[in-house]
């Protein structure tokens, strides 16, 4: 774990290359390190002080879930479950929370999503972490996502979601 002085340097770095990513219109960020680094503490530092900024952030860490959608829908709409008789398919978590996302009201606060430990995803969790990516994409939603890995299982990463990064940290 990082001393508190350096914590604070590297968080104030993090930071400002978040906002760059905020002013610059970019899409993707990764931040990398080993175990016990200090990236959870960084992205929650970072949840935090963009809260405050009254920056609209999600954190959430899917690791060992087979899919994002459940937990992304709860996060985002706030409801536990989209509205529905029945138990929602993954299909049904997709469509409500496309609908959810492209009737958003736009602000001038980009809406940042942080998905923690991304190398530890099932990989229908990162299919759909690709596919949300690219909905964004081709219906120009600004959105900011950001990723956080374990340094050593780099190789491990999609690469669809590697080329897309725009800015990296590295910790540790």
């Amino acid at each position: 774990m990082l001393k508190t002085k350096e914590t604070s340097e590297l968080f104030e770095e993090f930071f400002a290359r978040v906002l760059f990513l905020l002013e610059n219109n970019k899409r993707l960020g990764l931040i990398l390190g080993p175990p016990r680094s200090g990236k959870t503490t960084l992205l929650q530092s970072l949840e935090e002080r963009m809260r405050r900024r009254r920056q609209p952030t999600v954190l959430l860490n899917a690791a060992a879930e087979e899919s994002i959608l459940p937990r992304l829908w709860q996060q985002l709409s706030g409801d536990p479950e989209p509205p529905s008789e029945e138990k929602p398919t993954r299909e049904m978590l997709w469509r409500n929370l496309t609908r959810f996302l492209r009737d958003e009201p736009r602000t001038d606060a980009v809406p940042i999503l942080i998905f923690e430990d991304v190398d530890q995803y099932d990989q229908n969790a990162v299919r759909e972490l690709i596919r949300l990516i690219r909905y964004h994409d081709v219906n120009q939603i600004p959105r900011v996502f950001l990723f956080s890995a374990n340094s050593e299982y780099l190789f491990s990463l999609d690469s669809r979601l590697l080329e897309r990064i725009d800015l990296k940290l590295e910790v540790e």
